[in-house]
């Protein structure tokens, strides 16, 4: 039997929105965003290491750390990952290799 015509516009008007698309917005405002460091999903963790070998091998090579570059290193070096986790681990890597400001206030004479 076959549905009424009327009732597929029904049901459209009320699933425009994805429920995944507000999430997708939430996790993009919360804490992890706002310090790039501390970006630790599991598939990040995983690949923490790795990441600093091809940052290694890609400083021998004289060659800038960039997401396209450590997502070409990776690759590879056999490792699966999208160009979000390539972004979240150059982000861990630099948060890594970011050197503390000099200190700067004046010294007692001993």
């Amino acid at each position: 039997m076959p549905a009424p015509a009327d009732t597929a516009a029904v049901r459209d008007s009320t699933t425009t929105v994805p429920a995944t698309a507000d999430q997708t917005r939430r996790s993009r405002t919360g804490a992890a965003a706002k310090t790039p460091g501390r970006d630790r999903r599991p598939e990040i963790t995983a690949l923490v290491p790795a990441a600093r070998t091809a940052a290694c091998t890609l400083a021998a090579e004289e060659t800038p750390l960039s997401r396209k570059a450590l997502v070409r290193q990776l690759r590879a070096d056999g490792h699966q990952l999208s160009n979000a986790t390539a972004l979240a681990l150059v982000r861990v890597l630099g948060a890594e290799t970011t050197t503390p400001a000099p200190d700067l206030s004046p010294r007692e004479a001993a």
